[in-house]
């Protein structure tokens, strides 16, 4: 994840910004910005400029480009000759320079089916990222006809609110299909009875995370996975992604959530300190617990409108841990900061119905630089938190990095060098 081409590409590493002298326009401003401020708005304004170079394209160059790109992806997929680790690792490197291509209208036509028709690109994609390659459609159905579960009217108090107004949501992904696949979970997972709210991933270890029948941030995890993916696709997706790859966030009390929390608020303070402590001056440090943060963190920023940009966060997201949605929140924030910082009430635009509209083009790369370059002690917790409680946390030996996430710039450069 901390590879230096995460975010950018090979050979194109941003340097950074010299110093203003003090005869420029603005520079008594732009000297009292704190140095990592100047380093994301220099990655930010890259994004701008590349992705108003990508919309100056005509219509049929985009449409020629994004066949061509389709069809790497396919050929990638299909390579006979390479090793699952090795199509995976092509396919991150594909996600974060070229990113995937929007939904054909073949697929767009297949998903509005009643079990959504055929997986899409991006569906077998995020399936393959998850290891949730293999289903047992048989099984889903033996699930669902059993009707609904003793968490049912918790569910259908919930998944009304998920998208509210996105009718191409709506159309594509009724309440319904939401409802079962969240009862067919607890169907799985759990047994009816008086110790049936719980249970741990792995029942012999009592180290093992605990999780929860149902809370409530699952209904806006299930949704993006529905939109891009068939029911019965979805389903084991969710479960893998839940139990796999972020059980702390279905644990009973939303640890992983809360973590996510307060690494976004330790990585601001280290980032952009000026911003950091000017929203702490306005409420306290918990300022995030009123406003779109939080949910943001529960849900892995599902919430942010629209969703044609949450799935491509989540492209991101899936392709390398979900830890990253810290780094995301993050970016949000630095890429707010003149006008939080202008507002007397700056938590009032940090609201669900106030906060701008998601750009994945300039938020991702802000997000991935933010990976690079806070200390690898922060870095190294905050890969884990998905996976252990506070107190397992608390004992982790940052010198022992997982290789997946963590990649020091010197080994990098020793390898490119070779």
């Amino acid at each position: 994840l901390r590879n230096t081409a995460f975010g950018e590409r090979p050979n194109a590493r941003i340097a950074e910004p010299r110093a203003p002298s003090r005869a420029a326009s603005g520079s008594r401003i732009a000297m009292e910005l704190p140095p990592h401020v100047l380093t994301l708005r220099e990655v930010a304004n890259r994004a701008r400029r590349q992705k108003s170079r990508l919309n100056g394209r005509t219509r049929s160059q985009r449409i020629q480009k994004e066949k061509a790109l389709r069809a790497v992806y396919i050929h990638t997929l299909q390579k006979s000759h390479s090793s699952l680790s090795d199509r995976i690792r092509e396919l991150r490197r594909l996600i974060l320079t070229e990113g995937v291509p929007p939904e054909s209208e073949r697929e767009a036509q297949g998903n509005r089916g009643a079990w959504g028709g055929a997986c899409s690109l991006r569906g077998v994609l995020w399936k393959i990222m998850l290891g949730a390659i293999h289903l047992d459609a048989d099984m889903y159905c033996s699930l669902i006809s059993e009707g609904p579960t003793w968490k049912d009217e918790d569910i259908c108090n919930d998944i009304f609110r998920v998208f509210q107004g996105n009718e191409q949501f709506k159309e594509r992904v009724p309440d319904e299909k939401m409802a079962r696949v969240l009862n067919a979970f607890v169907r799985l997972n759990f047994e009816p009875g008086n110790d049936s709210e719980t249970r741990r991933i792995h029942p012999s270890d009592p180290d093992s995370a605990l999780i929860t029948s149902y809370v409530q941030p699952m209904s806006a995890i299930v949704a993006p996975l529905l939109f891009v993916m068939p029911e019965p696709d979805a389903f084991y997706a969710f479960n893998t992604l839940v139990t796999r790859h972020c059980p702390q966030y279905a644990a009973p009390d939303l640890q992983g959530g809360m973590l996510a929390v307060e690494f976004v608020l330790r990585c601001l303070e280290f980032v952009d300190p000026q911003l950091s402590q000017y929203l702490i001056g306005k409420g306290t440090r918990s300022w995030p617990m009123r406003t779109i943060v939080m949910q943001a963190a529960l849900s892995f920023s599902a919430v942010i409108p629209p969703l044609s940009e949450v799935v491509k966060v989540w492209d991101m997201l899936i392709a390398f841990g979900m830890h990253a949605n810290v780094f995301v929140i993050t970016a949000q924030l630095v890429l707010l900061r003149g006008a939080l910082l202008k507002d007397p009430n700056p938590l009032n635009r940090l609201q669900t119905r106030s906060i701008p509209p998601m750009d994945a083009q300039i938020v991702v790369p802000v997000a991935l630089k933010i990976a690079n370059i806070i200390p690898d002690a922060l870095f190294t917790e905050i890969a884990a938190h998905p996976f252990i409680t506070s107190q397992q946390l608390a004992r982790i030996d940052v010198r022992h990095e997982d290789d997946r996430r963590v990649e020091t710039p010197k080994s990098t450069r020793r390898r490119r060098r070779n």
